[in-house]
């Protein structure tokens, strides 16, 4: 569903341990009857909880940016 661009790493396991919810990106699939994009998945909406200073979440482009 989500397609991010060749040189963009995303590992889940990252936010998994922070205890970040799968909705939070990717919408409720467990309610879905077709599983949809709900969010543009881009560097923006990334860096809009990166920004956060309380999520204390890494903010160097080589954390996704390989």
């Amino acid at each position: 569903v989500h397609d991010v661009a060749d040189f963009v790493y995303f590992n889940h396991k990252r936010h998994i341990k922070k205890g970040v919810e799968c909705t939070s990106c990717h919408g409720n699939v467990a309610e879905m009857d077709r599983v949809e994009q709900k969010k543009i998945l881009n560097m923006g909406f990334c860096l809009e909880c990166h920004r956060k200073p309380e999520i204390n979440a890494p903010t160097d482009c080589y954390t996704c940016h390989q």
